[in-house]
């Protein structure tokens, strides 16, 4: 089988002496952000799927130093680094509009299309 590329949009990212083009997450702090939100976000970025290679290194929080993961995570558009639901939950950053909707878009999605019929015809084969 061959190899296949996809696309994914990186988030979590942040700004370093190595690499300043990245934003700040202290900017991105918003402590008026409902806590539904917050952990809704929080269990979606948890649960991504772990990419297939292996991290240049564990990773520290930029704001406080604690020590928060060495995995890069994905959901098949997005991609992050495992410590960024740290972020999110210990110091309320909040990310974009866009991610946010995504997550909210998956739990409250109330009935998925389900294609029965490929399956099916597998056993056919």
């Amino acid at each position: 089988m061959r190899p296949r590329s996809i696309s994914l949009t990186l988030i979590g990212y942040w700004r370093s002496k190595d690499q300043p083009q990245w934003p700040d997450p202290r900017a991105m702090i918003d402590d008026t952000m409902p806590a539904r939100t917050r952990d809704l976000v929080v269990r979606y970025l948890k649960a991504g799927r772990s990419m297939p290679w292996v991290c240049a290194g564990p990773s520290s929080c930029r704001i406080c130093g604690k020590m928060n993961g060495t995995r890069e995570l994905a959901d098949g558009t997005f991609m992050w680094p495992e410590g960024l639901a740290h972020y999110v939950a210990e110091h309320s950053v909040r990310l974009p509009d866009e991610f946010i909707s995504h997550t909210e878009a998956w739990a409250n999605c109330t009935h998925r299309n389900v294609d029965h019929q490929w399956w099916q015809n597998q056993a056919s084969r």
